[in-house]
């Protein structure tokens, strides 16, 4: 594994729950020309997931906090 990629999932681990990490790894993303982030970290795109990353992690911190406000 790279540093980059390390990078990524540890952030990914450091952001949400490992359940929620492991869905997102797998999942096909609009963002990744319908590639999972995984895929794309094989084919060393890494900087693109850890930006569709960082987007879903904001994205995630506002539903929370939006959830939590009620």
């Amino acid at each position: 594994m790279n540093k980059k990629s390390f990078e990524v999932l540890k952030l990914l681990s450091d952001s949400i729950s490992s359940y929620e990490a492991v869905v997102w790894l797998g999942t096909p993303h609009q963002k990744l020309d319908g590639r999972t982030p995984h895929d794309m970290m094989k084919r060393n795109n890494t900087e693109r997931v850890r930006a569709v990353l960082v987007e879903y992690i904001k994205e995630s911190k506002l539903k929370r906090k939006k959830r939590s406000s009620k």
